[in-house]
C-alpha cells in the first residue's frame, strides 16, 4: 500500500493532508494530469471536457463522456472544485496569513464572532451551541480579485437570496 493510501485512509475527507494525498491520485493518472493542466483555473462542463477528449485524444463518445464526470468527480473528492467549476488551491496553514472573517448571523449574540480565514470545504464551524458543516466557494471578480464565501451545507435557495439582497445593498 502506499503512501497516498495510508494518508486517504487515516486523514478526515476535507483536511488538507487528505486533499493533497486526494490531487495526487489524480495527478497520477496521464489523462488527468494533461487535463488539470489545460484547465488549470476553472473546470468547464462534463460536455466540453468530453468533447476535448474526443477531438484532441481521440476517446470513443461514449467514453468520453465516462472520463471527463470520473475526472470531475475525482476533483471534488479531492476538494480541490467548487459548485462553480473553479479549481481551489490546497493552502499551506503554515503559509497563511492569519486573518479572520466575519460571521454574520441572525443570532444577535453571534454577530460579530470571528472565524478563522483558513476554513476549508467541510470543515465543522460552531458559533455558540450551533455547529455547521461549511461549503466554500471562491468567486473571481474584476481585475484579478477574488471574493470568497463559506455558507453551511444546507442553505436554503430563499438563505442564499437574503444573503445576496445584504450583499447587494453592502454595495449600494
Amino acid at each position: 500500500m502506499t503512501q497516498q493510501f495510508h494518508t486517504l485512509d487515516s486523514s478526515p475527507i476535507g483536511a488538507r493532508e487528505f486533499k493533497r494525498a486526494a490531487l495526487h491520485s489524480v495527478e497520477n493518472v496521464a489523462t488527468f494530469h494533461e487535463l488539470m493542466t489545460e484547465f488549470s483555473a476553472k473546470l468547464p462542463e462534463q460536455a466540453i471536457v468530453a468533447q476535448r477528449l474526443e477531438k484532441q485524444k481521440g476517446f470513443t463518445a461514449e467514453r468520453a463522456k465516462e472520463v471527463a464526470s470520473i475526472f470531475e468527480r475525482s476533483m471534488r473528492f479531492a476538494g480541490v472544485l467548487d459548485s462553480n467549476g473553479n479549481i481551489l488551491p490546497i493552502r499551506d496553514a503554515d503559509a497563511e496569513k492569519e486573518t479572520s472573517v466575519s460571521v454574520f448571523s441572525d443570532q444577535k449574540q453571534d454577530s460579530n464572532a470571528q472565524v478563522d480565514s483558513r476554513l476549508a470545504y467541510g470543515d465543522l464551524l460552531e458559533l455558540g451551541t450551533s455547529v455547521t458543516r461549511l461549503r466554500r466557494s471562491e468567486i473571481p471578480l474584476a481585475d484579478g480579485r477574488m471574493a470568497v464565501v463559506f455558507y453551511p451545507q444546507d442553505l436554503a435557495s430563499k438563505e442564499a437570496n437574503k444573503i445576496g439582497n445584504v450583499l447587494s445593498a453592502l454595495v449600494e
